[in-house]
């Protein structure tokens, strides 16, 4: 830092109280003393007679100006000098320079009450949700995911906000196997738009400003059209009246609900024997595996090879003859599954069917689907109809 950085633009009617009766030379003076020539603090108060603390010297110094004022009301911004310590780390940069009226700063991001004020305008703007969407657009999927949204966040009307998701996040069961990605189909649909009273943290003050939210962090409001909003608003959310679908995006959705929920068994299990997922793409490969298996066998069926895969792993495991398994978890389970399948296979054995543990429910997503929609409760003791899965 230049003294002269310092020592020629303070702005010497800011000064504290404590030197009220210092002259501006003489602060100019106790400033060089203090940044530059190591005086100690203690002498420098005893040669100027000052009353104040050793701790409290710096904060009562003038501030800096650089001659630019504030673009909302044209007042000087300041910059106040930092303490002995800190000064090493002291620079003048522009953005650092504050308003004395209302705190703004010439910078990303700032956020004083007029610039807050500016964000919230553009915010609205943004999603001012004037375009409906119509009932007739929203596929099957739509529905579903919708209809989990409104239950799991307690939503009771057209006209309330629903969310932040982040609020329910330490809710022990989840109501989507990936709520993020469903949002986002949601918004990208128009279903449901973002709520423009969301909190400013929702909204990275970037470039891309206000385009850019936090999925997790905006609230979101419906965005359908509607003519009798109490009786749509009651059909969305608990499906009152019967869902059109197609036997394509029906058996997709089965298909794909029933590989998660058994993923979901899979890693209940896994964390009864402390296993791990250690490899990134460890879950697509108990995707494939039960998505194969579905062929074959139904929901119980499969659990059932899960549960056995799993205890043999722990024994092999608990033996030490696990080899280069121990690096792979899932490998050594997904082998162990394999072997047990094709041995009752084979020998033409039936195998034993597992209910759904108590101690794991089925997540709200899987409720809805097949009691609310299919009216289907016993799905996890029925065929899976045998449809190529189609991306879900």
């Amino acid at each position: 830092m230049n003294r002269t950085d310092i020592l020629n633009n303070f702005v010497y009617d800011t000064r504290g109280n404590e030197f009220k009766e210092i002259s501006e030379i003489k602060m100019r003076e106790i400033l060089e003393d203090y940044y530059f020539t190591g005086k100690t603090i203690k002498k420098i108060i005893e040669e100027n007679q000052l009353r104040i603390k050793s701790s409290e010297l710096y904060k009562k110094f003038p501030k800096l100006t650089n001659k630019s004022t504030c673009k909302y009301d044209e007042q000087k911004i300041y910059l106040t000098l930092p303490s002995r310590e800190n000064f090493k780390h002291f620079s003048i940069d522009i953005e650092k320079f504050e308003c004395s009226e209302c705190g703004h700063r010439n910078m990303v991001g700032c956020m004083c009450r007029n610039c807050q004020d500016s964000y919230r305008m553009k915010i609205k703007q943004a999603y001012s949700l004037e375009t409906k969407v119509s009932l007739e657009s929203c596929c099957l999927k739509d529905r579903l995911a919708l209809a989990t949204l409104l239950q799991y966040t307690f939503t009771n009307s057209c006209e309330e906000e629903i969310g932040p998701s982040e609020q329910y996040s330490e809710i022990e069961d989840s109501a989507f196997f990936d709520m993020r990605m469903e949002l986002e189909r949601l918004i990208a649909k128009g279903i449901i738009g973002v709520s423009a009273s969301s909190d400013l943290s929702s909204f990275p003050i970037d470039d891309q400003f206000p385009n850019s939210f936090y999925s997790d962090r905006v609230k979101y409001k419906l965005n359908l059209a509607m003519e009798d909003e109490y009786y749509l608003f009651n059909s969305l959310k608990y499906l009152t009246n019967t869902v059109p679908m197609d036997d394509q995006e029906k058996n997709d959705i089965w298909r794909y609900i029933v590989v998660n929920e058994l993923i979901r068994l899979t890693e209940y299990q896994m964390d009864k024997f402390d296993f791990l997922y250690q490899h990134e793409n460890d879950r697509d490969k108990l995707f494939n595996l039960f998505n194969r298996l579905l062929g074959n066998l139904i929901p119980a069926q499969i659990y059932a090879l899960i549960c056995c895969g799993v205890r043999r792993a722990y024994i092999s495991k608990k033996e030490a003859v696990w080899e280069n398994y121990k690096y792979s978890h899932v490998d050594l389970i997904i082998a162990n599954i394999e072997q047990i399948f094709l041995l009752k296979f084979n020998n033409y054995e039936e195998i034993k069917r597992y209910d759904y543990p108590n101690e794991v429910r089925p997540i709200l997503y899987t409720k809805i689907y097949f009691e609310q929609i299919l009216l289907k409760p016993n799905w996890f003791v029925e065929k899976v109809p045998d449809v190529a899965i189609g991306g879900n």
